[in-house]
């Protein structure tokens, strides 16, 4: 019986990895889908995923998640979307702002999206 289980925790290990490895490769389009939604939360939501994609998943090309978040930026239908499109967009776009991230399992948005904006008001404080 234990080797049973065993061999069934392998198998479900293998198939986990190569699910990963195409979630990974879809995730860009879904993130896409997401932030063209009407739903203010998913869109927020997309934000936050799009970004740590970025973080983790930095070879990766999303330069088409990037180009829709940036018009987020100005045409978002709120305002809390528009500031984390801002914020989001501001690091995307500077790698160096990108290395000042931590590579966590950052599970909360609302702490995510304020630890960044704290990171750009101290870049650019320390910019003058």
């Amino acid at each position: 019986m234990k080797t049973l289980t065993l061999i069934l925790i392998v198998a479900v290990s293998f198939a986990a990895f190569a699910q990963t490895e195409e979630t990974v490769g879809s995730a860009p389009a879904n993130y896409i889908k997401a932030l063209k939604s009407d739903n203010d939360g998913m869109v927020e939501s997309a934000i936050f995923h799009s970004l740590k994609y970025k973080l983790y998943y930095p070879e990766q090309n999303i330069s088409h998640v990037e180009k829709q978040i940036e018009k987020l930026v100005d045409k978002g239908k709120s305002e809390a979307i528009r500031y984390k499109a801002f914020l989001a967009a501001e690091f995307m776009q500077n790698d160096r702002l990108m290395n000042r991230i931590e590579k966590e399992d950052y599970k909360d948005a609302a702490q995510f999206f304020k630890m960044l904006g704290e990171e750009l008001n101290e870049h650019l404080l320390a910019a003058k």
